[in-house]
């Protein structure tokens, strides 16, 4: 699996490259030719940290994506590793709101309704999960570092794992 996360990883680095590098090149009528997006951004995912210390979860969570900021509004994909060694692939659209700014620096609040397919290996299934995640994001320039809140179906204990990721803005 770890294979699949690194070609997922290259395959996205490869294919943004080109456009991260020409970034301060273009003039703003040059961010037309993204769409509805203002800016894109590159992920690289990651670690997670599981509130249940009982279970063997594996927390070093690899893999990549790409997100459309349409400020405020952004829509991302990603596949990466889950933290029962399958694969993930989520799309979220999601709200990314400045909290605080100075300079370049800013901090954020993401709020995102997420839809992903789910391999649980150890059971033989997959399934497709759904829900709503929040979070923060905190960056200067172009670098951004994520931190999103996996909410657990169970009452007794709301909060299972939290997970960080960091994007790349081009």
């Amino acid at each position: 699996m770890r294979a699949v996360a690194s070609a997922i990883v290259l395959g996205v680095v490869l294919i943004a490259w080109p456009k991260g590098a020409h970034a301060q090149s273009e003039s703003p009528a040059a961010h037309n030719t993204l769409g509805p997006c203002r800016q894109l951004g590159l992920n690289v995912w990651g670690l997670s940290y599981h509130l249940n210390r009982q279970t063997a979860y594996d927390e070093q969570n690899w893999g990549a994506g790409l997100t459309c900021y349409g400020r405020p509004l952004f829509f991302e994909g990603d596949a990466l590793v889950n933290s029962w060694r399958g694969l993930v692939v989520p799309l979220s659209l999601g709200v990314d709101h400045t909290l605080w700014s100075v300079d370049a620096c800013r901090l954020s609040f993401i709020g995102a309704v997420t839809v992903a397919y789910y391999q649980l290996p150890a059971r033989g299934i997959s399934e497709v999960r759904w829900g709503p995640l929040p979070g923060v994001s905190f960056g200067c320039g172009r670098i951004r570092t994520n931190v999103i809140l996996v909410p657990n179906a169970s009452k007794q204990q709301p909060l299972s794992a939290v997970v960080a990721s960091m994007s790349v803005l081009f």
